[in-house]
């Protein structure tokens, strides 16, 4: 599966997280909370229902972006060492665009 369909399929746990985050923030800024180690309490308790698949869709991105990584690493090499093979090349082309054809 190529990491595109992996993150689509990552994003509903971080949309459910990020509605967590937000009730916690609402209640924070309404002062529902006596104090701040109630607040850290509260939110505890409402991303631990999301954790489970926050860390699934985490553990299935790391190993996308990681096969995705070994191919474009491959790739990177083959363009670097084709890039090598070429420069000399490129020492030998005429300058301020002239024409190799032509004759003076």
């Amino acid at each position: 599966m190529v990491f595109g369909q992996v993150a689509a399929g990552a994003l509903p746990a971080y949309a459910a997280s990020d509605v967590v985050q937000r009730r916690w923030l609402e209640r924070a800024g309404a002062g529902c909370d006596r104090d701040a180690a109630e607040a850290d309490a509260a939110y505890a308790v409402l991303a631990r229902l999301q954790q489970a698949s926050l860390d699934r869709a985490r553990t299935t991105l790391r190993a996308s972006d990681e096969a995705r990584r070994t191919a474009t690493d491959r790739q990177r090499a083959a363009l670097s060492a084709a890039d090598d093979a070429l420069a000399p090349l490129r020492g030998a082309a005429p300058r301020d665009g002239a024409d190799p054809d032509s004759r003076p």
